[in-house]
C-alpha cells in the first residue's frame, strides 16, 4: 500500500491530502473515509466474484486460444517498456497474465473484487482515486465489455496517464456471454477507434486477435455440446456423442487446410494500443 499511496487521491474531491492508519485512509479536504485492510485500499465495497477458473495463471494449460492470443499480444506490446515504468492494471481479475507484469517495480492492480493480489478495490464506472498524469501504462485486458458506460472509463484512463503514456487494451468480439450478468458490450474496430479518439487518445493501433478457423471450431464445439445436453434419451445422447467425436476428428483434419484462411469481418476480438 505504501507505494500506491503516492498516487492516490480522494475520488470524491480529487484532492491528495490523505491520512492513513492501519484501518482506514481519510481525506483531510472533504472527510471521505476509505477502508484499509491487509494493505488493500477499498474505494468501494467489493462485488462478489464472477470470474472463471480458467482466468488464472495456474490454468494456463487449459486456456482457450483467445486467452492465449491476449497473453501474446500483451507480452509483445510490453517488451519495450522498462522495469521502472509505472503500470496500472484496471480490471485485473485474478491476474491471468501476471507473469508478464511482475517485472515492473511499480505495478498496481485494480478490480471491482478483492481478488488475491489486488491493491485497490474500485468501481471502474466512477472516478478513479488515482492522480492525474501519474501512470506510464494503463492496461485494460478484457475489461471494456464489462462496463455499461465506457466513455467515463476511457476519459479516466486518459486523465491518469502521463503525456506520452500508453493504454493497452484487449477486448472480445465474437465470444459467448461470460461473467454474467456483468457482460454488457461488444465493439467493432470502428467503435473502438471512435471511443479512443473521443477520449483524447492518438496513435491508435488496432489488431484483430485469433483467427477465422478458431471461431468456426469453437462455435461448432459449443453447438455440439449444447445439442447433446438438449437430448432427453440416453440413446440419442450416445449417438450424438459419436457424431461429435467424428466431427471433431474431421475438424482437426480440416485445420491443416484452412488454418490460414482469414476474414477481417470475423475477429474473435481485438488488441489495441494508443497514446496520450
Amino acid at each position: 500500500m505504501s507505494a500506491l499511496k503516492k498516487y492516490l487521491i480522494c475520488k470524491t474531491c480529487q484532492e491528495s491530502n490523505l491520512y492513513c492508519n492501519d484501518k482506514e485512509i481519510q481525506c483531510a479536504s472533504c472527510g471521505k473515509v476509505y477502508r484499509l485492510k491487509s494493505g488493500v485500499v477499498y474505494a468501494t465495497e467489493p462485488t462478489p466474484s464472477v470470474g472463471s477458473k480458467y482466468a488464472r495463471q495456474s490454468a494456463r494449460k487449459n486456456w482457450s486460444k483467445w486467452r492465449q492470443s491476449n497473453y501474446e499480444f500483451l507480452k509483445e506490446r510490453l517488451v519495450n517498456f522498462t522495469n521502472e515504468s509505472i503500470v496500472i492494471d484496471l480490471g485485473c481479475g485474478e491476474s491471468p497474465f501476471g507473469d508478464i507484469l511482475e517485472r515492473f517495480d511499480n505495478l498496481f492492480k485494480v478490480d471491482f473484487t478483492d481478488y488475491e493480489g489486488v491493491n485497490l478495490v474500485c468501481n471502474l464506472t466512477e472516478n478513479l482515486p488515482i492522480k492525474s498524469d501519474s501512470m506510464d501504462i494503463v492496461i485494460a485486458s478484457n475489461t471494456l465489455e464489462h462496463l455499461p458506460d465506457t466513455d467515463g472509463f476511457l476519459n479516466e484512463c486518459h486523465r491518469i496517464l502521463k503525456s506520452g503514456g500508453s493504454i493497452i487494451i484487449t477486448v472480445p468480439f465474437l465470444i459467448p456471454l461470460h461473467q454474467e450478468p456483468f457482460d454488457f458490450l461488444r465493439f467493432t474496430e470502428y467503435q473502438l477507434e471512435y471511443l479512443l479518439k473521443k477520449s483524447g487518445f492518438s496513435e491508435i493501433k488496432i489488431k484483430p486477435l485469433s483467427n477465422f478457423f478458431e471461431i468456426y471450431q469453437s462455435t461448432q464445439s459449443d453447438f455440439l455440446n449444447a445439442s447433446i445436453n438438449h437430448q432427453k434419451t440416453a440413446l440419442s445422447k450416445l449417438l450424438l456423442k459419436v457424431f461429435r467425436k467424428i466431427q471433431l476428428i474431421m475438424t482437426s483434419l480440416m485445420f491443416s487446410f484452412f488454418e490460414s484462411v482469414e476474414d477481417r469481418r470475423y475477429p474473435k476480438g481485438y488488441g489495441i494500443v494508443a497514446r496520450k
